[in-house]
């Protein structure tokens, strides 16, 4: 979002706008009841415009701020939509344990896991491990070792065949989220 600041000179000019209920050929400016306006830029610009009426009581000021207001409003640019779309990261998702896949069928036990480059294998366990020829664990943990790595995100590591190319099993994960997500019925 752009932050926009607003001068002190901007707020005159809106109240140059603001006709006074009374007299409306002039403005509150014209009739000299505006006494101050600051413009807080720490707190998010917030205008304070101090008002003394013509006379104590004076039951044109209610009226008065609100067409103050009603004038600031105007002046108010809305963003559209689109431009105020939150995307949500990775992190915001459901978290999907890899033996998940298993339990939704979205993968079977001796499913064959390979990188990229198909230069490492491992087979997928029933208890949502994997093995290759010389390590087991978590698909996280088999891909840093595989790598020779401290660490490594399994999800975009490993891939699976399917239709005679390689997928990577984040896109399983998917699969399961929308399988796992609640209905449109449910969420009422």
């Amino acid at each position: 979002m752009v932050a926009t600041t607003i001068s002190k000179a901007q707020v005159y000019e809106w109240l140059a706008d603001v006709p006074d209920p009374e007299i409306p050929v002039l403005s509150i400016l014209d009739l000299g009841i505006v006494r101050d306006v600051t413009v807080d830029e720490s707190v998010d610009n917030t205008v304070t415009v101090t008002l003394t009426p013509t006379y104590s009581g004076c039951p044109a000021t209610e009226a008065i701020e609100a067409k103050a207001a009603k004038t600031r409003l105007k002046g108010v640019v809305p963003f559209d939509t689109e431009s105020l779309k939150v995307t949500k990261g990775k992190r915001a998702e459901a978290r999907i344990p890899f033996g998940t896949l298993l339990e939704l069928g979205l993968i079977s036990p001796g499913t064959a896991l390979y990188d990229t480059r198909a230069c490492h294998e491992a087979m997928v366990r029933a208890d949502g491990s994997i093995a290759c020829a010389d390590a087991q664990g978590s698909i996280h943990k088999v891909g840093a070792h595989v790598q020779g790595a401290t660490a490594c995100n399994g999800w975009t590591f490993w891939h699976y065949e399917a239709d005679g190319a390689l997928k990577p099993i984040d896109s399983l994960r998917d699969a399961a989220r929308q399988k796992l997500a609640p209905s449109p019925a449910q969420q009422a």
